[in-house]
C-alpha cells in the first residue's frame, strides 16, 4: 500500500556577481500530457467486450455512449453485447454526460443524444448539459465559455484559456481543465463569470465527477491522483502517488480509481480521510483512456473494447 507523499517545490533565487551566467536548472516537463502506450495486456480481470478501440466513454440514465473510431454507439451493456448501429460523430470531439443524457460537442452544433441539436454561435470542444437543461460550452482554442439555454446563447464569459475538456458534478458544478498548462479552474454559471485556476501537478490527464462536489483528477507526467472539491471556490484536498502514466479516472460513490497505461492497472483508493488509501487494485485492458463506475460496476474503455469489472 502506498503511503501519501507531500512534495514542498521550493524556488530558489541566486545572485550572481557581474559578468557571471546564473545555472541553469534542470525543470520538470510540463504540461500537453498524453498516455503511455500501454504494454499487451495478460489476463485483464472481469469480462471485456470487444468492440474495438474505445477512445471515449460516458454513461448516462442506465446507457453508455462509447466512441469507437468516428462512431458513437449506445445502449445498455446487454445492447453492447448484443450489438447496435453507431452514430456518425466524424469532426466531433468531447463526449460528457450528466444523470440522464450524453452529450457530443461537434464543432458549431453540440448533439444531445436522443434529443436536440444546439448550434452555437463559435465552436466548442467540450459541452456539458446541467439538470436545468443549461448548455455550457467552451472552446478549445479561445479562452471563452457560453451557456444557451432553449437554443438561444444567454451568456458568455472569459475563462483562463482554452478547454479541453468540461466535466459537471451532480449538483451542476462545472469545471474545466487545460493539458498545455496543466490547470483546472470552476466555472461561476450562475454568476456569469470564471472561478479560481490551479495548477494541477505536472500534467493533468483526465478529470471525473463523483458524489456531490468531488472531482477526481490524473496527474499523468507526475503519476498523481488529484482530488479536488467544487464548492463555493474550487479546493484541493488530497494527491497520492500512483501507477505510471495514469490517465482515466472515475469515482464509484466510495472509492476514486484512477487507471495507468503504462502497467495496465486500475487501482481504487479510501479518500474519505485525509490521506487517500489504496483499497482495491485491479487488472486491466491496454491502453484504457476512458472510466465510469455504475451499477454494473467499474467499465474501462481501451484497445481492446470495453472491460467491466463488477466487485460486488
Amino acid at each position: 500500500m502506498r503511503r501519501f507523499c507531500a512534495v514542498l517545490a521550493l524556488t530558489a533565487v541566486t545572485l550572481t556577481a557581474c559578468g557571471q551566467n546564473p545555472a541553469e536548472e534542470d525543470l520538470p516537463d510540463m504540461g500537453n500530457a498524453t498516455p503511455a502506450d500501454s504494454p499487451a495486456a495478460t489476463a485483464p480481470d472481469g469480462e471485456v467486450i470487444e468492440l474495438g478501440e474505445v477512445t471515449d466513454l460516458v454513461a448516462a440514465g442506465g446507457r453508455y455512449g462509447v466512441r469507437v473510431g468516428d462512431e458513437l454507439f449506445v445502449g445498455t451493456l446487454d445492447e453492447l453485447r448484443e450489438g447496435v448501429s453507431g452514430e456518425d460523430i466524424s469532426g466531433c470531439t468531447d463526449v460528457t454526460a450528466n444523470a440522464e443524457d450524453i452529450v457530443v460537442a461537434c464543432g458549431s452544433d453540440v448533439r444531445i443524444i436522443g434529443g436536440e441539436t444546439v448550434s452555437l454561435d463559435e465552436p466548442a470542444e467540450s459541452a456539458v448539459l446541467t439538470s436545468t437543461g443549461e448548455l455550457v460550452v467552451a472552446s478549445g482554442t479561445e479562452a471563452q465559455a457560453a451557456v444557451y439555454a432553449n437554443g438561444e446563447r444567454i451568456d458568455d464569459f472569459s475563462v483562463a484559456g482554452p478547454t479541453d475538456e468540461l466535466a459537471i458534478t451532480d449538483n451542476d458544478k462545472v469545471v474545466r481543465i487545460n493539458r498545455a498548462d496543466t490547470t483546472i479552474q470552476d466555472l461561476r454559471i450562475d454568476e456569469g463569470r470564471q472561478g479560481g485556476t490551479l495548477r494541477v501537478g505536472l500534467g493533468v490527464g483526465t478529470l471525473a465527477t463523483g458524489d456531490g462536489d468531488i472531482v477526481v483528477v490524473s496527474d499523468t507526467l507526475g503519476n498523481q491522483i488529484a482530488i479536488y472539491t467544487v464548492d463555493d471556490v474550487i479546493r484541493l484536498h488530497q494527491t497520492a502517488p500512483v501507477d505510471a502514466s495514469p490517465w482515466a479516472v472515475a469515482h464509484d460513490g466510495e472509492l476514486a480509481w484512477i487507471a495507468s497505461t503504462a502497467e495496465n492497472t486500475a487501482t481504487g483508493y479510501d479518500v474519505s480521510s485525509g490521506v487517500p488509501m489504496e483499497e482495491s487494485s485491479v487488472s486491466t485492458i491496454a491502453n484504457v483512456t476512458s472510466m465510469v463506475a455504475t451499477a454494473d460496476g467499474l467499465v474501462l474503455g481501451g484497445s481492446d473494447g470495453l472491460q467491466i469489472i463488477n466487485e460486488s
